[in-house]
């Protein structure tokens, strides 16, 4: 079973879903680089990937029950 996701690490999760970049997502949250590398490595164990691919693969397929 999967942790709970923070809601920074939500907000962050759900631009990775929609496609935004790094650079975009620190733009938009206005956070610098390093912390969102921070969120989006704590996101990857939590979801219990490995790499935006599988985070995004892994959404879509429990959303649809592939």
């Amino acid at each position: 079973m999967t942790k709970k996701l923070s809601p920074r690490e939500t907000e962050v999760y759900q631009l990775i879903i929609c496609g935004a970049t790094n650079k975009s997502i620190c733009q938009r949250l206005c956070i610098g680089k390093s912390t969102l590398e921070c969120h989006i490595s704590s996101i990857y164990k939590k979801k219990e990937v490995k790499n935006r691919i599988e985070l995004i693969n892994k959404h879509y397929e429990k959303r649809f029950k592939c």
